[in-house]
């Protein structure tokens, strides 16, 4: 479970600062959200947010992946194309808590990343119980 911080995005050709570049959509810079002047390295085209980590259900045992050793409250940068956020999936708002189940390698190393196999939704607070539940039972029956 994660909960977006904040949103990093490419400023315009002008050199203004204030929103995205051509045929990006533009964005909103809404309170609590952070700017970032460059896009993320290697990824022309990309958009980070910014995750708080709140609970970690499973660990990665890739010791590259950014949830690897993520404590309760870690901040790990997590990226999505252009193209993913012009058709709205996933469909992200600061200062909301989402359930992210993938693959670490489905994103570029160091980030957190969701490929087309993976789910992003909404977080509800009684799943948190039914969760902790799967661990335990996950816990008795694998060796």
């Amino acid at each position: 479970m994660a909960k977006v911080i904040g949103k990093d995005t490419k400023p315009n050709d002008s050199g203004t600062g204030k929103g995205s570049a051509g045929g990006s959509p533009p964005s909103y810079q809404g309170p609590g959200q952070r700017y970032r002047a460059i896009p993320p390295e290697g990824q022309p085209g990309a958009v980070r947010f910014h995750l708080s980590v709140q609970k970690v259900f499973k660990r990665s045992r890739n010791p590259a992946s950014p949830l690897a050793k993520a404590s309760k409250w870690a901040d790990v940068p997590y990226s999505v194309s252009a193209h993913d956020l012009d058709c709205r999936c996933p469909r992200l708002k600061v200062h909301r808590s989402y359930l992210i189940l993938g693959n670490d390698s489905d994103g570029p190393g160091g980030m957190l990343g969701v490929g087309p196999r993976s789910i992003l939704i909404e977080w509800r607070d009684e799943w948190h119980r039914r969760l902790r539940k799967f661990q335990r039972q996950a816990v008795r029956t694998c060796h």
